[in-house]
């Protein structure tokens, strides 16, 4: 981010490790491991996630471990309400938006079609439309 490398970024009990290879992945690992151990903490191994973006994004690699447990690789995850996807350049992803949107539109619609009005439709869709884009910017 703005030219500065950034290994560790974290919000209360959320953590996201980053690292330039799968070796240094590895000892970042260690590390949260030995400070878990030294501070009675556990990290919930089962709700880790590893996900790889470069070049080689889709090569099958040695799992890495956390606490003697492999982490499984994912192609896509979410941090913080940002679903970010495994590829070769940093991407996020809006579609779990765009399935949420089109399923509550198809409800609304089914439904408006018993008043068979055109406008009373049109004011649901607004006002839901209105209220799921301030529910995003929170």
């Amino acid at each position: 981010m703005s030219g500065e490398f950034y290994e560790c970024i974290f919000y209360a009990d959320d953590i996201m490790l980053l690292s330039h290879s799968l070796n240094a992945m590895q000892f970042m690992l260690k590390i949260c491991h030995d400070f878990a151990i030294d501070y009675d903490l556990k990290f919930n191994a089962k709700k880790s996630v590893v996900m790889r973006i470069g070049a080689r994004h889709n090569v099958i690699c040695e799992p890495l471990k956390l606490a003697g447990k492999d982490l499984q690789f994912v192609q896509s995850l979410k941090y913080l309400g940002v679903f970010l996807v495994s590829a070769k350049h940093f991407k996020c992803t809006v579609d779990h938006i765009k399935v949420k949107f089109y399923r509550v539109f198809n409800c609304l619609y089914s439904r408006s079609k018993a008043t068979h009005s055109e406008l009373m439709t049109v004011e649901l869709m607004k006002s839901y439309c209105s209220l799921s884009f301030y529910m995003l910017l929170k």
